[in-house]
């Protein structure tokens, strides 16, 4: 039986493009990653992907972490200050989920945030 499976790596950059230290991976729970030489921790998000409109002129994506102090903290603070959030997709071996090659590098700004 065949499948596909995918993870998420989260960079937030701040606006000169510095590493702020908040990295973040969707797919190995309690486990920190090192990935291109960053090490991320596991956080509980989900990524929609892009999504443009019929003249590419508005790329919209949305990221969804759980509500807590930590992240309201942080998400607020890439808002206010205008941070990147560097998104790598990862193909992930279905049965082993040892990442295997990039299958999308993104770029995104943090314009602000919502919560409920």
């Amino acid at each position: 039986m065949s499948g596909i499976a995918i993870g998420t790596y989260l960079k937030l950059i701040d606006a000169e493009g510095s590493d702020t230290g908040f990295n973040f991976q969707n797919f190995f729970q309690g486990e920190e990653r090192v990935y291109n030489g960053d090490s991320y921790i596991f956080g509980g998000f989900g990524f929609s992907g892009g999504t443009l409109d019929l003249e590419g002129g508005n790329i919209s994506a949305s990221l969804i972490f759980s509500v807590g102090e930590l992240s309201l903290s942080v998400f607020r603070r890439a808002a206010e200050e205008f941070w990147l959030a560097e998104i790598r997709t990862v193909w992930l071996d279905p049965e082993t989920f040892e990442e295997g090659n990039t299958f999308s590098q993104e770029l995104y700004a943090v314009p602000g945030f919502e919560r409920d």
